[in-house]
């Protein structure tokens, strides 16, 4: 769905969350009780079928930023697998077409970020 540019791995994400002065903005597209399970400490979860049923002045509201902070600090999308937050991802372009809002999916979601980031993050199946 997005090209390798759209994305970053989920190592530099983390070295980007850590070091920067302006944290990123993080959206965590899962069911409230995968949230439950464990999340990212920054994540605002917002489920992917309600996240598709915001306009852009619903987002702004849920993420408690206003579009020049989200600008400036960037808005990251994660899910389970990297599948759903490319769903997010391209909604979101969508909805903030005009507004320059840098929008990119963490490749692989938190199955990655447990192999790559947190060997201790837990990951569930679905059945």
């Amino acid at each position: 769905m997005l090209t390798e540019n759209d994305r970053i791995d989920p190592y530099s994400y983390f070295k980007l969350s850590e070091n920067s002065d302006k944290k990123p903005i993080l959206i965590d597209t899962r069911w409230p009780h995968e949230f439950s399970i464990g999340h990212l400490p920054n994540a605002i979860n917002i489920p992917i079928l309600k996240l598709c049923c915001l306009t852009s002045a619903d987002v702004v509201r849920e993420l408690e930023a206003d579009i020049n902070e989200m600008r400036d600090r960037g808005v990251y999308v994660i899910c389970r697998k990297g599948e759903d937050s490319q769903i997010a991802v391209l909604y979101l372009r969508k909805e903030f077409a005009d507004s320059l809002v840098p929008f990119k999916d963490i490749n692989g979601g938190y199955e990655n970020w447990s192999q790559a980031v947190d060997k201790d993050f837990p990951i569930y199946w679905n059945t």
